[in-house]
């Protein structure tokens, strides 16, 4: 049977407790790529109330060359915590791949953006890559010179809204809409922890930190992570 969104989510709309999302996981790799090699860089953004807590937020992997030119690995570990009051920005892994060329070159392989799962528990995503097409001049002088055509603003990797409307993302330049083309899957292995957050909790903690002037240890930090899984098990 699926399992259901759990209802501290549903009630963030009524009221805005705050919460607590951790993300434990890896960037696996990339599949389906028209290169010999492969490496990427990925970040995790978020919008609206959402603030970064702990943990590392972006990264850079290592470049794997397999050797019958399948899927590249990657393996590179992912571990943040968020803190947010609603499902607006709520946070996204947004990845860029690159290749190294025959002239050890690093040239664009594309661009991929996947929203953290909602639902408490271990995810495997997958992330569809893509690059801008360019003109037909720009795709005949990256088939002999190299350089596929690139983003200026890195913005457009998710979109930016459109005439200040928060409610609609587009992609454009100038006013006009760019064409892309697909490249490749990277596939992330993921878990999701969410918790509810007592104020009156976080202020004592706040006062205790700021009394001790020393933040989480490791062990209490590992006791965290026990009592959220804890918590979302309980809630499943």
């Amino acid at each position: 049977m699926a399992a259901e969104p759990i209802p501290l989510l549903r009630g963030v709309a009524r009221t805005p407790t705050p919460i607590e999302l951790t993300v434990i996981g890896q960037v696996v790799g990339a599949s389906e790529l028209h290169t010999s090699n492969a490496h990427c860089t990925w970040q995790l953004t978020s919008g609206g109330s959402w603030m970064p807590l702990r943990g590392r937020f972006h990264g850079s992997s290592q470049c794997d060359a397999p050797a019958d030119s399948g899927a590249v690995v990657f393996q590179h570990p992912i571990d943040a915590v968020f803190q947010g009051e609603e499902l607006r920005g709520w946070p996204r892994l947004e990845v860029e791949l690159r290749f190294l060329d025959s002239h050890g070159r690093s040239d664009l392989v594309g661009y991929g953006v996947v929203h953290v799962p909602t639902i408490p528990g271990h995810h495997v995503l997958r992330c569809p890559v893509w690059r801008p097409r360019g003109s037909f001049f720009d795709r005949l002088s990256a088939f002999f010179l190299g350089g596929y055509p690139q983003l200026k603003d890195t913005k457009l990797q998710y979109g930016v809204h459109v005439d200040d409307d928060q409610s609609r993302l587009g992609r454009t330049v100038r006013d006009q809409r760019f064409s892309s083309s697909w490249t490749g899957t990277v596939h992330f292995h993921v878990g999701i922890c969410v918790r509810r957050l007592d104020p009156q909790q976080m202020q004592s903690r706040d006062a205790d930190s700021a009394d001790t002037g020393t933040g989480d240890t490791a062990a209490g930090s590992q006791a965290k992570i026990a009592s959220v899984e804890s918590f979302a098990l309980s809630d499943q």
